[in-house]
């Protein structure tokens, strides 16, 4: 899961680490980063889809 997580974008890892390590709502990251709310949810999902292929590969 690590060697995902370090393959991702920087700002995509750096904003889904804030969601669920630092536990900071949508909002406080879209202000911390200046970006839009819209763009934390698509960072966060796309860690998400990359994250989701690690488990499916471990099932198989």
């Amino acid at each position: 899961m690590q060697e995902t997580l370090d393959s991702l974008p920087k700002m995509t890892r750096a904003i889904f680490i804030a969601y669920c390590h630092d536990e900071l709502t949508f909002e406080t990251i879209a202000q911390r980063f200046g970006i839009p709310v819209c763009d934390v949810v698509r960072e966060i999902s796309l860690a998400l889809v990359a994250l989701d292929g690690v488990d499916s590969e471990k099932d198989a």
